[in-house]
């Protein structure tokens, strides 16, 4: 969690309790979280990943595809959203 004090993190997932207690725990361990919204198009999503800075995403598994999709950057290949 030290490696994430101060910088932002995605939270990929629908509304739901587990939302909640995801993002007040990375906003408790000193994260930025930012909400990534499961309506988005891909692209969109991976714009916000890349422009916010995200160093981390915690995503509900329904999600895992798409933002797979969308690190992937056209060339099928994730990139480190990190430093």
């Amino acid at each position: 969690a030290h490696g994430l004090l101060g910088r932002p993190v995605g939270l990929l997932s629908r509304n739901s309790a587990s939302w909640v207690v995801t993002d007040l725990a990375a906003a408790w361990a000193g994260a930025q979280p930012v909400g990534l919204h499961t309506a988005w198009p891909t692209e969109e999503l991976a714009f916000v990943i890349r422009d916010a800075g995200i160093a981390a995403v915690f995503v509900e598994p329904a999600q895992a595809g798409r933002l797979a999709e969308a690190l992937a950057g056209g060339d099928g290949v994730a990139h480190d959203v990190g430093e």
